[in-house]
């Protein structure tokens, strides 16, 4: 379950133009007040998911042809240019499941990688080792 924040004109083209809003079922909102209302896991929570994000980030960084923008989401937004179809296959071989926009203002070969577990991240970038020839 997600949310955004943002100023009337913007939520208004998120909401028409970028993505409908989803209904949202009733364990999912059980789910999300559950976990929102334990304080202290909803910290340790955030703060592993920053840790993890710097972490995909900062390895994503060292890669020829990927250019990686800051993020303070739960999310690493990414144009990795020349790479874009080997890397696509490549995760779709490996069974990893990213957004991918395709060219988006300029850039070439955008994805969106949300950020997951230390496991599921380690496979994220094994997989994109992987498609641009460098092996950790």
């Amino acid at each position: 379950m997600g949310y955004l924040i943002a100023n009337e004109r913007f939520a208004n083209v998120f909401r028409t133009s970028i993505q409908s809003p989803y209904p949202i079922n009733s364990f999912s909102l059980a789910v999300a007040t559950y976990a929102l209302s334990d304080k202290a896991y909803l910290r340790q929570t955030v703060e592993l998911v920053k840790r993890e994000r710097e972490r995909v980030s900062g390895a994503l960084i060292k890669l020829t042809g990927i250019t990686v923008f800051k993020s303070d989401a739960n999310f690493v937004f990414l144009a990795s240019e020349d790479n874009y179809g080997r890397i696509l296959n490549t995760l779709k071989d490996d069974r990893v499941v990213v957004k991918a926009f395709g060219n988006v203002n300029g850039l070439r070969g955008c994805l969106r990688v949300t950020i997951g577990t230390s496991e599921m991240n380690d496979k994220f970038l094994n997989s994109i080792y992987k498609a641009v020839g460098c092996y950790n």
